[in-house]
């Protein structure tokens, strides 16, 4: 879900680019998204971490500059 967030309209990056933040359309989307209701109550707290770690790989991280995906016949 989080692939499809537009910067700046469902999230936005810090100056110093090291943390991503949802906008109140981005939380409304996921709101209603998972049919949750408040995210950030206390029964949805898996539901918050999972989409802000992946609101951070989406927003943050590059595939082959900050992480290595490892496939089945990589050995490490």
């Amino acid at each position: 879900m989080v692939r499809l967030f537009q910067p700046a309209a469902h999230y936005t990056v810090d100056v110093g680019g090291h943390h991503a933040v949802l906008t109140d359309a981005g939380i409304r989307a996921v709101e209603n998204a998972f049919v949750c209701g408040n995210l950030f109550e206390e029964r949805n707290l898996r539901l918050h971490t999972a989409v802000q770690d992946a609101l951070h790989a989406h927003a943050r991280l590059r595939r082959d500059v900050d992480y290595l995906r490892r496939t089945a016949r990589s050995r490490w």
